[in-house]
């Protein structure tokens, strides 16, 4: 029974960014607590972000998403899902060039990318569907894939993306401040990635990859430092993320302790945050709709 518990934890579980988890019977194909925590935490804001955008979109209860603390917390849950997806295809790339030749690499990386996307579309495909209005064009998701996509291009450069990503934050803050005249509606697809949007132009949720590609390089260029060739760096980073992944419970000896049964639950929305990204909002407007009692779609 304990080995089939020990397969069974060991399985392989996909996130938000793609990022799969081997079983880890080496040091190598092992996750890391803190990101798993961070990807957990993010998940967690998120839900209650997304749970109170309803409440006002539905017209159940007027709370203020667009403005104010919780627009910045909503602000800063994106930029942690980024930035970590950097990271993580930074660290997964590390480790597979150790095993893999450069062309099967860059498969897997294009291949992760293309599924990220995909999903994306199929998001922008229900939302239009049915909202209509302020349906997602390019999303969270459509960002996470396509910078994938493009992250071969960026990873020889290390911690050199950290001034690269600034230069794309720049750019997209800038292009934001632009009033773009665009009379080519042949031209929305390739332009609305960008940023550059029509003056009426709405979305539920909308991440272009400029300014947001710039967060995912910085993320790279943080997993540059922290992590070379995939490990963690030696030292006092080390050190401190290794005390507290035990301290936690986050392994077999301290598992039951009490850090390690509050921090468990968070774990498990990190290490799976991209099927609970893609159930969240169905399962809070089906709660919504039982407590109103009526469907809100």
């Amino acid at each position: 029974m304990n080995n089939i518990a020990e397969i069974l934890r060991n399985k392989c579980r996909i996130t938000l960014d793609g990022a799969a988890c081997a079983p880890s019977a080496s040091k190598t194909a092992s996750r890391y607590f803190e990101i798993d925590i961070l990807r957990g935490i993010a998940v967690i804001i998120m839900i209650l972000f997304h749970f109170l955008f309803d409440l006002n979109y539905f017209a159940i209860m007027p709370v203020n998403t667009a403005t104010g603390f919780l627009r910045i917390l909503g602000y800063a849950t994106a930029i942690t899902f980024v930035a970590v997806a950097g990271i993580s295809a930074y660290i997964s790339n590390e480790r597979a060039k150790q095993r893999l030749t450069p062309d099967k690499c860059l498969y897997k990386s294009l291949k992760r990318g293309f599924f990220i996307f995909m999903l994306g579309v199929g998001i922008s495909i229900v939302t239009f569907l049915v909202i209509d209005d302020g349906w997602i064009v390019f999303g969270i998701l459509h960002l996470i894939g396509l910078s994938i996509l493009l992250s071969p291009i960026f990873m020889r450069f290390k911690t050199y993306n950290l001034i690269f990503g600034a230069v794309v934050i720049a750019a997209g803050l800038f292009i934001r401040e632009i009033q773009f005249n665009i009379t080519q509606p042949i031209l929305y697809p390739l332009l609305i990635p960008l940023g550059i949007t029509p003056e009426s132009f709405y979305s539920v949720d909308y991440e272009p990859l400029l300014p947001w590609f710039g967060v995912f390089l910085i993320g790279i260029a943080v997993a540059a430092y922290l992590y070379p060739q995939g490990m963690r760096r030696s030292g006092r980073f080390s050190d401190i993320a290794g005390k507290i992944s035990a301290n936690t419970g986050t392994n077999a000896e301290n598992s039951t302790s009490r850090a390690g049964i509050f921090c468990a639950p968070v774990l498990f929305l990190g290490q799976n945050s991209l099927i609970v990204y893609l159930i969240h909002q169905p399962v809070i407007i089906l709660l919504l709709s039982i407590c109103a009692r009526h469907l809100l779609i």
